[in-house]
């Protein structure tokens, strides 16, 4: 792996390598990756110094938004339960919102946390609930992103619309 080249197919610097890191490392670390797949048992992660490349499999790319009418309390409360990575809640504004955006192996737990966080009851007179959108893209499937939104007590999880494909990495 070169300085400034792409990552080899199927890995991923969680932390950037410097030149002086590679010089450091011993021949037998510099060797090309194998593709996905080919790797030996227990070879999944290899830690460089401060770097680790990861030799797994693809990534699900989830990214998005909701919005809380008076169930912010709660909903931060059951978000920080399942330790909260990857989520924020801005403040300042008139807006109280989580916002989302995260690279994850798999988008189950992440799907079954904003389902939680959906059916939250309204909290006010007009009986407002939870609202959002996630973009979901798997670049294992090869079918293009998926749309979580968030309504009515729900998460309807359906193909997301062709406009939203300038997101996809």
């Amino acid at each position: 792996m070169l300085l400034g080249s792409p990552s080899p197919p199927g890995t991923t610097l969680a932390t950037p390598v410097t030149a002086r890191a590679l010089q450091a490392l011993p021949s037998h670390t510099k060797a090309p990756l194998r593709a996905p797949g080919r790797r030996p048992r227990g070879a999944q992660n290899r830690r460089i110094g401060a770097a680790i490349i990861r030799r797994m499999g693809a990534w699900v790319y989830v990214r998005g938004w909701l919005e809380f009418s008076g169930q912010e309390a709660e909903a931060k409360r059951i978000i920080q339960a399942e330790g909260g990575e990857g989520w924020s809640f801005p403040e300042g504004g008139w807006l109280d919102a989580a916002c989302f955006a995260r690279a994850v192996r798999s988008p189950d737990e992440v799907l079954a946390l904003v389902r939680r966080v959906a059916a939250l009851p309204a909290t006010d007179e007009d009986g407002d609930r939870v609202s959002g959108l996630l973009l979901v893209f798997d670049e294992r499937d090869g079918t293009g992103q998926a749309e979580w939104q968030v309504r009515d007590g729900q998460v309807f999880v359906d193909r997301a619309p062709s406009r939203y494909d300038y997101l996809r990495r």
